[in-house]
């Protein structure tokens, strides 16, 4: 190719190939010598459809891609980018919702991700034996170390095991094996414990200030409380609204049953216990009480004296003997006598009936 140069009658210089132009064209334009010209790219300056490429956008004479801006349609891949997308499945849908039959990455990183996956193998958080938890299809477990297994879920009966195997749950219920205790909470301090042992269940409480009880209700979900057994700083107590029974397994039971305010009775309205065995019946000293029909009542007052009220409400003096004795064994009938006290009176009463 051999270039020339024309310059027409405007002072338009064209450069050309020599071999495009016509004859016609040549003749009405004045060849010119390319040695007259002087300068280099720097002195053309930039037309409307081509502009230069500034050398410091170069790189071994090659346009440098780092100095390529992104564009509305096409946009550039940092390097580490790249390296990321070398890991997508040849063919893989690359869409806006990124689809892929099946997708093998070292690191996955996303802020939301909804799926719908099918597990063939195990997801795992950390690798073994460290500290993890594991996904299969058929339960969802956590580990401590290489081995053993701190809880699990299985998807095959809802059976969950967890407290390192002390507590599991099932269709049977939620068992906890021999010697765990169970904490109770209120607000943030520990209130309760419970507990099962070779003899049975134990009910313990935190402490000083705490008390282990054992409450019935009226209804579901609490209510009215109708009784209850403790143990409080104070020592044990029962409590009652409704008869307490008292009674060996396998016999019929005795119930101590609320009489009136404060007052128990022991038995019912139809049977009452026939016989009371012990070995010192302590009475406190009190007043002449209110009768009941049918009932009669054993009492004693600060007159050191006891007395009984019958059904009708009439009170009888029981006769002592207060211990002292007289008269000559020898003296013949009439000499002897005995003192009894009645009431705050105290008789001398001779052995054959005389006063």
């Amino acid at each position: 190719m051999t270039v020339k140069a024309y310059k027409d009658d405007a002072g338009k210089v064209t450069v050309v190939d020599d071999a495009l132009p016509s004859a016609a064209w040549k003749a009405r334009r004045t060849e010119i010598s390319l040695a007259n010209f002087t300068g280099d790219l720097d002195s053309i300056t930039d037309g409307t459809t081509y502009k230069k490429v500034n050398t410091s956008d170069l790189t071994s004479n090659r346009v440098d891609l780092d100095k390529i801006q992104d564009g509305s349609t096409y946009k550039k891949y940092t390097a580490t980018e790249q390296t990321k997308l070398t890991g997508v499945e040849t063919g893989a849908d690359v869409t806006s919702t990124h689809e892929a039959g099946s997708c093998n990455v070292g690191n996955l990183l996303t802020g939301t991700m909804t799926a719908d996956v099918t597990i063939s193998n195990t997801f795992k958080t950390a690798a073994s034996p460290n500290a993890r938890i594991e996904i299969t299809s058929s339960e969802i477990a956590g580990y401590s170390d290489a081995t053993t297994k701190q809880f699990y879920l299985q998807s095959s009966d809802g059976k969950a095991y967890f407290g390192a195997g002390a507590c599991v749950a099932d269709s049977g219920g939620l068992t906890f094996a021999g010697g765990t205790w169970v904490t109770f909470k209120y607000g943030e301090n520990n209130v309760g414990y419970l507990t099962s042992a070779s003899l049975g269940i134990s009910l313990k409480s935190a402490g000083a200030g705490y008390n282990a009880n054992l409450y019935h209700t009226s209804g579901e979900g609490g209510g009215a409380k109708t009784a209850a057994v403790g143990v409080s700083d104070d020592g044990v107590y029962i409590y009652s609204d409704q008869n307490m029974v008292i009674g060996q397994v396998g016999i019929s039971a005795v119930p101590l049953r609320p009489y009136a305010a404060n007052t128990y009775a022991l038995g019912t309205t139809t049977y009452y216990w026939s016989d009371v065995a012990t070995t010192i019946l302590t009475l406190s000293e009190t007043t002449t009480p209110t009768a009941v029909t049918n009932f009669a009542k054993f009492y004693s007052k600060n007159d050191n004296c006891f007395y009984g009220q019958d059904g009708a409400g009439t009170e009888h003096t029981f006769i002592d003997s207060t211990g002292t004795t007289g008269g000559t064994g020898s003296a013949g009938s009439g000499n002897q006598y005995v003192e009894m006290r009645i009431g705050a009176n105290t008789y001398k009463v001779l052995h054959d009936g005389t006063v």
